[in-house]
């Protein structure tokens, strides 16, 4: 069955009463959905009100509905944009693929992509940067102990910092760069896919397996990647104060004379 003919296939499908009838199951799912964390929205805020912590209980809500908004924005426009970018510049050469194991499977993929690659892109970044926001939600504590943070006026012995650094701004930024590492790499792969399916990237080896744009793009990804992942080993070498390997915790005689040097 050709590419075609399989779309026309699934446009048939969703005729009459079919499409009513998915429509009210969407409708119903929404719904329950909504319900449900409402329920218990308003059960926390008649206890908080109840004990005469609706303030606190306020400020909570306030502080996990701002890191929802701030890094879902911006995974979405880090998604987006990325996406736009593979797409909007125009290829120099066209899909080969003469003698690739994929090229059947490949040419049915491009067919549907240009039928709804227009808002698809759009519909996917909205829904990344909405489960990227929801990650951080259950982070609010951490990050307002990072902009709240205060010194102990006592600093430890090994790299003499303080050790307010330790429990306010180390696990935000742990956090922050764990989850930056994870966000690139997953715009990463969604652009190599694009660049496959918009003609970027020929499915056979060769030295013009790559267009030259497209290593370009993909470079600066990496290389984000790459420094990110030089500040994580750096996290690293503070992690290891609150290791429990052998006989005492902290940092040992191995970790002082190679790890540390190492990281």
């Amino acid at each position: 069955m050709t590419a075609q003919g399989a779309w026309a296939r699934f446009r048939g499908f969703f005729t009459g009463w079919k499409v009513v009838l998915l429509a009210a199951l969407v409708l119903l799912l929404l719904l329950v959905a909504l319900i449900l964390p409402f329920s218990y929205f308003f059960t926390d805020a008649l206890w908080f009100n109840h004990l005469g912590f609706q303030q606190l209980f306020w400020k909570t809500l306030a502080a996990k509905a701002a890191m929802f908004g701030i890094f879902g924005f911006f995974f979405f426009l880090l998604f987006y944009v990325n996406l736009r970018v593979a797409r909007a510049i125009p290829p120099q050469q066209e899909l080969s693929l003469e003698g690739s194991p994929l090229k059947e499977f490949v040419e049915g993929a491009r067919e549907v992509w240009k039928r709804v690659v227009k808002w698809g892109f759009l519909l996917i970044s909205i829904v990344a940067g909405i489960v990227a926001g929801a990650s951080w939600v259950g982070q609010w504590e951490t990050v307002l102990k990072f902009l709240k943070h205060s010194s102990f006026d006592t600093a430890d012995p090994v790299f003499g910092k303080d050790i307010g650094y330790y429990v306010f701004t180390y696990p935000f930024q742990r956090h922050l760069v764990d989850w930056l590492i994870g966000s690139i790499l997953i715009v990463f792969i969604v652009v190599l896919v694009v660049y496959v399916l918009e003609g970027g990237i020929r499915l056979r080896w060769g030295r013009e397996m790559f267009a030259p744009y497209v290593l370009y793009h993909l470079s600066i990804l990496l290389a984000a990647v790459f420094l990110l992942k030089a500040c994580s080993y750096r996290l690293n070498m503070y992690e290891l104060l609150f290791t429990k390997d052998g006989f005492v915790n902290g940092i040992g005689y191995t970790d002082s004379t190679i790890r540390i040097p190492g990281l």
